[in-house]
């Protein structure tokens, strides 16, 4: 790996267009389909009776920011928003990541996946959550 492949993403997007960080924003893009999930985390978010309240407030916080489109489901908000983590990894990196992904899985590390990016932004909500 080089060094431009783990430039910080903010970092990148205000060289690559041109933004000096005054009045310049940035918003996260996630997909969520690639968002590597448990799938008994899966089958327990569809069932109220084993969400926790803390991820329900998680969830009612980040709203006013982020805009989940059309697609993401409930039950993906929420494990979204999951109180219960035991602290997952997010790496912002520059280019699409695929160089450290690769290093990543040889390493061992097989639960790694480029999950969004970070795009410039005039204005808008500071996470986008695609289907």
């Amino acid at each position: 790996l080089t060094p431009e492949d783990v430039e910080p993403a903010a970092k990148k997007a205000k060289h690559e267009n041109g933004h000096n960080g005054a009045g310049s924003q940035l918003t996260a893009v996630i997909t969520a389909k690639a968002v590597p999930l448990l799938q008994q985390a899966k089958e327990l978010a569809v069932d109220d009776q084993c969400v926790p309240g803390g991820s329900l407030n998680n969830l009612k916080l980040v709203e006013a920011t982020t805009c989940f489109k059309e697609g993401v489901s409930k039950e993906m908000r929420i494990l979204l928003a999951d109180a219960q983590t035991s602290g997952g990894l997010l790496l912002a990196v520059g280019g699409d990541g695929s160089k450290l992904v690769a290093a990543l899985h040889k390493a061992g590390l097989t639960q790694t996946a480029k999950i969004g990016e970070v795009q410039a932004s005039a204005s808008g909500p500071s996470i986008v959550v695609e289907p």
